[in-house]
């Protein structure tokens, strides 16, 4: 087994807990760990959070840092796991979202 394979199924088996957030459970540790259901959202506040993102064929980490307070979106099948490194619950809806979907879709319509 890979080290980020390893790293991902260590937060899959987390004590997640209830949030008042519908949809997301938390585990409270020296960080805050987040487990983001199937079809649900949770606003952060700027900072940054890391994520260990389940591919086809392999497992990619990602640290993603925002600017400002955005939404994520996780628009798959499944629950996705985060760790907050400098970044906190954030009530109030943003514009800006950042959306994980099942797939690859083609870029040729961004450009």
């Amino acid at each position: 087994m890979t080290d980020i394979k390893q790293a991902y199924e260590n937060l899959k088996k987390l004590n997640y807990q209830k949030s008042n957030h519908d949809g997301i459970s938390v585990f409270y540790n020296d960080k805050t760990y987040l487990k983001i259901g199937p079809k649900k959202k949770v606003t952060l506040s700027g900072g940054s959070f890391y994520t260990i993102m389940k591919h086809p064929k392999e497992f990619k980490e990602e640290t993603v840092k925002l600017e400002s307070p955005a939404e994520l979106h996780n628009d798959s099948n499944h629950s996705i796991y985060c760790v907050l490194t400098d970044c906190l619950f954030d009530d109030t809806p943003q514009e800006l979202k950042l959306i994980i979907k099942s797939g690859v879709e083609n870029l040729d319509k961004y450009e």
